[in-house]
């Protein structure tokens, strides 16, 4: 079977990101000299930025936005996720990103990894409207590709 299409998790798959997702929320709200509760990782490693952020402002008291909360510069890509997307662009197979978070800051990480110019489309868990519990946002991007179900594979962490 020929792989015709790509779908792409970002954070954790092509972005070395996850120790960004594990600790940032407690780190930043230690920077602004608040104590996080008990628990606080658990309950946003599952949210996209913008859902974390909200969560944040609500809870906590933060007037901050995603953008405040994370810095897209500070992840970089997982070793060999360049080559492999190299790789693919080379023998025509499509792709696409499918992840939780915020779709600013995912194009503006992957602009500035060098990684956007070989994305058909970014696809977040908002702007399909549901969780990756569901299987909507890799409907959505299947159907941006327009490639077959059957040769079309999902890269996720």
């Amino acid at each position: 079977m020929q792989l015709e299409g790509a779908i792409f998790d970002m954070d954790g798959t092509l972005l070395d990101s996850t120790m960004i997702w594990e600790g940032i929320a407690g780190e930043y709200l230690r920077t602004r000299g608040i104590q996080p509760r008990c628990g606080l990782n658990g309950t946003v490693k599952n949210m996209s930025l913008a859902q974390a952020a909200s969560y944040l402002q609500a809870e906590y008291g933060l007037p901050d936005g995603a953008d405040t909360i994370i810095r897209a510069e500070q992840v970089s890509p997982k070793a060999g996720a360049l080559e492999l997307l190299e790789e693919l662009s080379r023998r025509q197979v499509k792709m696409c990103v499918a992840t939780a978070a915020d779709l600013h800051l995912a194009r503006e990480t992957l602009r500035r990894n060098g990684m956007l110019g070989y994305f058909k489309e970014v696809f977040t868990c908002i702007s399909v409207g549901h969780g990756k519990d569901r299987p909507d946002i890799y409907m959505a991007a299947l159907h941006c590709l327009g490639t077959p179900k059957s040769s079309t594979w999902v890269f996720e962490d």
